[in-house]
């Protein structure tokens, strides 16, 4: 069941301890463990809130935590906060309405870049329904479900995703009953189809607060431990086999040679590699009156051999005993968030990784991000705001990047309007090369942010910087924001100067006349349309905006993943050859 309740101070949310050093290699010896080891994940940004019950799930570069509650505080949560891998900074991304609302103990899943969540708690009401959030725009949309049969609401259940866009759902509790059901949500259509798993016998009894792991691509499904009827905590390891067709479904009690853990509810588990890693959990002691015993264990299941293991865990500490947390595989190492202890609520965050793995940038969980030396990070933390410091991050760029006067690989544009014309037709757009423009400015003079002394750069200015902002950025790296910001540039060079005229060898052409290299860059599924050439216009439609550009009416909220790509392509060729024009 849900966490007892406990008078206890406020929690400390985030420990911040100085990140151990590994004294040699500590690699196992033939036959034994592998060892492991925690560091604290101390990064940028703001983290969570203390919370336990809530879900977190990896999309692409990103770990996203969800909802959940502060037993004590009594507190519910509807917040995302998201840990970026690659800058090593927590932030809490813009999401508009509508939103799933406060919850806890529900359940999440990812498929690709969209993160799952069903059914859970605000209050006394259980839900059951589905919501997707879309980490590329950063909206929350409900999942509309196809006809009247899907499961009973209920929190506590388990949920994991398996191949072709399907979520298995196991267990869980609907306020009255602990519950047995498996469920499999098909999403591939987009919309949600619900399927009941039947099952005949042996079956694994009713539960809640277990933990369920998909193997072997989704041919079978694991399930262990959790809680069930008169207080009593289970240890049993189940496999499902059969959950995705083409054979028998069956559960299968599973017994494994090795020391496995003791029986817990509230646990979680995550992948790296081949094992399964067990963390946390609470159980029962005491003989003659029961109470609740919590787990800082470390677990595995090695599925190359087919046993239970506990490696050696290194490291000057770690996170301490508790349930109701989250784990969530980032590469080969774990996170750990948050949870509870029947007195604390925790809002501390833990890397759990082999014992071998780089040392180096831990923050980044996966040893990829981009790095900044000591004395950068130094005047990045004395002179720049986090939003501005994580924005070069992302971008690559040197503490004192060149100018736009002084840089060739910056897109210059030929285009004249006023002041206030720029303000107008792009206001975001404006806004962001400014912001970028001002602090590096005062990091060249040495003048603070905000001193009335700074120069404040022009619109042309900073729509400039802005340009070559959007131009270096990914689309995983793109926020919605800078969609929005990206489309306005977008129309104004569409309208104004897009269309110079062009050499008559190659008309429409968008690259600069007499470019050799124009014909390879022509793409074949581009369709033609009223006669003009799928590139662009007759040179007699010289002054419009040419008919491919599709994106021109449309909306950042409205775009798809692969068509912010082809936006982002096309905006890039127009800043390109706005420059030449």
């Amino acid at each position: 069941g849900a966490p007892p309740r406990a008078e206890c101070r406020r929690p400390v949310c985030r420990l911040r301890v100085v990140c151990p050093r590994r004294e040699g290699a500590s690699c196992a010896s033939l036959g034994q463990p592998r060892g492991m080891r925690f560091l604290p994940c101390i990064v940028d940004g703001e983290p969570p809130a203390a919370r336990s019950g809530h879900v977190a799930g990896r999309c692409g570069n990103y770990v996203v935590i969800h909802g959940g509650t502060h037993v004590d505080e009594k507190t519910l949560y509807q917040d995302v906060v998201v840990l970026d891998t690659e800058a090593s900074r927590w932030f809490t991304p813009p999401i508009s309405t509508p939103t799933p609302g406060p919850r806890c103990f529900h359940s999440a899943a990812t498929i690709e870049r969209s993160l799952y969540i069903f059914g859970g708690r605000s209050g006394s009401k259980r839900k059951q329904d589905v919501w997707v959030l879309d980490t590329v725009m950063w909206s929350w949309s409900q999942l509309q479900v196809v006809g009247n049969v899907l499961p009973p609401p209920r929190d506590f259940a388990c949920v994991t995703a398996l191949v072709g866009g399907r979520i298995i759902l196991h267990g869980g509790w609907d306020g009255t009953k602990w519950l047995g059901d498996s469920w499999v949500l098909d999403t591939a259509s987009g919309s949600g189809i619900w399927t009941q798993i039947q099952v005949s016998p042996p079956l694994p009894s009713p539960r809640n607060g277990h933990s369920l792991t998909m193997v072997e691509n989704g041919k079978r499904v694991l399930l262990f431990g959790g809680g069930t009827s008169g207080g009593q905590i289970l240890g049993d390891l189940w496999a499902l086999k059969g959950s995705m067709g083409g054979e028998e479904t069956k559960w299968t009690k599973l017994q494994l040679a090795g020391s496995g853990p003791s029986p817990r509810s509230g646990h979680s588990t995550g992948t790296m590699g081949s094992k399964i890693v067990f963390f946390g959990g609470h159980g029962t002691g005491g003989w003659l009156q029961k109470h609740h015993v919590y787990f800082d264990d470390v677990i595995v299941l090695e599925r190359d051999t087919v046993k239970w293991t506990r490696p050696s865990v290194t490291g000057t500490s770690g996170p301490s005993a508790r349930a109701y947390h989250t784990m969530t595989a980032v590469g080969s190492q774990i996170l750990i968030f948050g949870g509870y202890n029947g007195k604390v609520t925790f809002g501390d965050a833990w890397w759990l990784l082999p014992d071998d793995a780089d040392d180096e940038d831990p923050g980044s969980g996966r040893g990829k991000g981009k790095r900044i030396d000591k004395q950068q990070s130094k005047q990045i933390k004395a002179s720049v705001s986090p939003e501005f410091a994580d924005l070069r991050r992302r971008l690559g760029l040197p503490i004192q990047s060149p100018t736009p006067e002084s840089d060739k690989a910056v897109p210059h544009s030929s285009d004249r309007d006023g002041e206030s014309a720029l303000l107008s037709q792009c206001p975001e757009a404006v806004s962001i090369g400014k912001q970028l423009l001002t602090h590096e400015r005062a990091l060249k003079s040495g003048a603070e942010v905000g001193d009335e002394e700074a120069e404040e750069p022009t619109a042309m200015e900073a729509l400039l910087v802005a340009q070559r902002y959007f131009c270096l950025c990914t689309v995983d790296d793109l926020r919605l924001s800078d969609v929005n910001a990206l489309l306005q540039d977008y129309r104004r060079l569409a309208e104004s100067k897009a269309i110079p005229e062009v050499s008559s060898s190659k008309e429409g052409e968008l690259t600069e006349p007499d470019d050799p290299s124009a014909e390879d860059n022509k793409d074949p599924s581009e369709a033609e349309e009223d006669g003009a050439p799928a590139d662009g216009p007759s040179s007699k439609e010289v002054g419009k905006p040419w008919p491919q550009f599709k994106y021109y009416h449309m909306h950042a909220s409205q775009l798809r993943l692969h068509e912010i790509a082809a936006l982002r392509d096309e905006y890039e060729k127009l800043a390109e050859f706005s420059a030449t024009a």
